[in-house]
């Protein structure tokens, strides 16, 4: 089995123009869907399948003008193949196939300028040609990074989905929390971004 490590510095400054798109600030702190996202995203993201537990994102508690940073799926991280030793690259050597279909946040303030961000995330695992139900860890990483500037938190998170016996897929939520950030004088929160996507690693 083969895992592509997406190194974090893979997650490092973005082009410009991704930046203008992803960047563009929202007028509430509220739960919103962003990127990928549709409305009511937060409430869909608090139901999940049998297998795992349910686990809802919360609406904000003061809600006003402040920026909330975006929570955006990385370019090329969104999908996840786990193949067959040996056949890596080979479509019908695939086991299970994972993806990241929705993101949501929501963001939770401490005074003026310290603020973290609890995100959520929802996908799915398929069985490939080669695989068989099982729990299959998939790998996310996130990382919270001011606008050309560097991370200033990071984390990868396992997380175990399983495909029980006569199903051929199945569903995962995945909530979590950035740690408290203090912005510098003339920083704007609008200026923040968390990515997300699968960090794949070599080995396995």
């Amino acid at each position: 089995m083969r895992r592509v490590f997406l190194r974090p510095a893979i997650f490092g400054p973005l082009a410009a123009s991704a930046l203008a798109l992803v960047l563009a600030g929202c007028s509430n702190p509220v739960t919103q869907g962003i990127g990928n996202a549709s409305s009511g995203l937060a409430q869909r993201l608090s139901l999940s399948n049998s297998n795992q537990q349910r686990e809802a994102i919360p609406q904000a508690k003061r809600p006003d003008n402040r920026p909330c940073p975006h929570a955006v799926i990385r370019d090329g991280t969104q999908t996840l193949r786990i193949y067959e030793r040996g056949g890596e690259g080979d479509p019908q050597f695939i086991r299970f196939q994972g993806s990241i279909l929705k993101v949501a946040r929501e963001c939770i303030y401490s005074g003026d300028e310290i603020l973290s961000v609890k995100f959520g995330i929802s996908g799915r695992v398929v069985i490939g040609p080669r695989g068989k139900p099982d729990t299959v860890t998939l790998p996310i990483r996130a990382v919270f990074l001011p606008r050309g500037g560097d991370p200033v938190w990071g984390d990868l998170f396992k997380q175990p989905v399983t495909i029980n016996p006569g199903e051929s897929s199945s569903e995962f939520v995945l909530v979590q929390q950035t740690a408290a950030v203090t912005i510098k004088p003339g920083e704007s929160f609008a200026d923040y971004t968390v990515f997300i996507g699968f960090d794949e690693k070599p080995g396995g």
